[in-house]
């Protein structure tokens, strides 16, 4: 019964403010405030959903900048790589070119020093390089002497 006097009394109030004079049917009132209700429910919804996807549109601008950073960085790195590995590579060259260099000269001064040893002296240990090569150095100065000892006695005759 309460419930009823309280219809009655909203429905006199409805009657009497102007947007609802023409307004009959109270449950008609009634189902037209809860749809616009619902469709605020509804546009508060689209609005929070609205607000999520900025959100998480900024996030990912966030990390997509990161990642650009992080790429950035990574092709500095992979440009210095390329640099220093090249580097190396010219210096593993050079020290190859430089290693057979030095074996072609002890191999050479073996050579030399087994044939002046046929020839001159004492031999000498194979693998002391140092005592070689003094050796080829006394016969380079004795033989260097040679042509003006020649030239000595060819003016004396």
């Amino acid at each position: 019964m309460a419930a009823m006097a309280a219809m009655a009394a909203m429905t006199e109030r409805f009657q009497t403010w102007a947007p609802f004079k023409e307004v009959k049917d109270p449950e008609q009132l009634m189902f037209n405030f809860d749809t616009l209700t619902q469709t605020k429910a509804e546009i508060l919804d689209r609005a929070k959903l609205a607000e999520f996807v900025r959100s998480r549109q900024q996030a990912t601008d966030v990390q997509q900048n990161a990642l650009g950073q992080l790429m950035s960085e990574l092709n500095m790195v992979q440009a210095d790589r390329m640099v220093k590995e090249s580097r190396l590579t010219h210096l593993l060259d050079t020290a190859a070119e430089e290693t057979l260099q030095v074996g072609n000269i002890t191999a050479t001064t073996l050579s030399l020093t087994q044939t002046l040893t046929k020839i001159h002296g004492p031999p000498v240990d194979p693998e002391d390089t140092v005592e070689q090569l003094e050796q080829i150095n006394l016969f380079i100065q004795k033989n260097d002497r040679q042509p003006e000892n020649l030239k000595v006695s060819q003016a004396a005759v």
